[in-house]
């Protein structure tokens, strides 16, 4: 988990994540899962979806710009995984509430 909080804009493979640990693909697939009941993908994409989701929405920052410091290489990618994931695209969920007044 601490591999995971420092590289996650950079690595995005379990692989990149066994490499740097010394340890199988399988091996860390255990461990997290033991440990977490999820596997690595997940892990990996709950971690940037919620830096995305701070960025986007406490930070203010572009989908793109969140895109790319994610690491993801097309920003309608960054779309793709973001609406999957939350129902909503990242402009929808950026976008302030809707209030209403009484």
């Amino acid at each position: 988990m601490d591999a995971l909080e420092l590289h996650f804009r950079e690595l995005h493979q379990a692989a990149d994540y066994a490499e740097l640990l010394g340890c199988s693909v399988r091996t860390l697939s255990r461990a997290a899962r033991d440990a977490t009941g999820k596997g690595v993908r997940e892990l990996i994409d709950e971690r940037r979806l919620l830096e995305a989701r701070r960025l986007l929405r406490g930070a203010r920052w572009a989908a793109r710009d969140v895109a790319a410091h994610l690491g993801f290489t097309d920003p309608a990618n960054f779309g793709r995984f973001f609406r999957d994931r939350t129902g909503l695209t990242p402009a929808a969920f950026a976008a302030p509430e809707a209030t209403t007044d009484p």
